[in-house]
């Protein structure tokens, strides 16, 4: 290929949305429900999550989510949160800590 030939999506093969290739991927690695917070900036993404076979649990705020997926994993051994862009995520870490701190003891 010359380095001054374009490449366009509509060439690709098979065209796949990052949302169903992430959400596919987690169903995959053994994710049934993913928790999280929808806001202005995921929806679009959300929608794709039941084609994929997920479950959405939807959680008040962002340390709640991450205190639901901490739990999951802790039974599954795996789990995924999704929130939105916004001052919230700032408490989500709050959570992944939490569980960090266990792992160490």
């Amino acid at each position: 290929m010359a380095a001054n030939e374009d490449i366009r999506t509509s060439e690709l093969v098979e065209p796949v949305d990052v949302a169903v290739y992430l959400f596919t991927r987690l169903k995959q690695m053994g994710i049934d429900s993913i928790h999280g917070l929808p806001g202005d900036f995921n929806l679009v993404a959300l929608d794709y999550m039941e084609g994929c076979g997920l479950e959405w649990v939807g959680n008040c705020n962002e340390l709640n989510a991450g205190y639901a997926a901490d739990g999951y994993a802790r039974i599954k051994g795996i789990s995924a949160v999704i929130t939105t862009f916004g001052v919230g995520e700032l408490s989500l870490p709050n959570a992944i800590a939490g569980r960090q701190e266990f792992a160490l003891c």
